[in-house]
């Protein structure tokens, strides 16, 4: 498998374990915002707009569907990624 396919199924069953609760967050690298978002829209997520702060590139988007709502954190500087139930 390559890096890349393993990197998504990371993230997959990352993300799906925080929605289904038996995780409180995920956390990984290398992560794209894209990929988020490519992934949740597939199942019908609604995604907010991506924002970032600026120069170090810090961004985050917060995704909603059935009263529940989470959001992507990561770094564009260092590559961290995290997934959250918003607060």
């Amino acid at each position: 498998m390559k890096a890349i396919e393993l990197l998504k199924k990371e993230m997959v069953e990352g993300i799906d374990s925080v929605i289904s609760g038996k995780i409180k967050e995920f956390k990984s690298t290398n992560i794209t915002p894209s990929m988020v978002v490519d992934y949740l829209d597939t199942f019908g997520w609604n995604t907010g707009e991506l924002e970032s702060n600026g120069w170090q590139y810090d961004w985050w988007i917060t995704f909603t569907k059935d009263n529940m709502s989470f959001t992507a954190f990561g770094s564009g500087y260092d590559g961290t990624f995290e997934f959250k139930k918003s607060e």
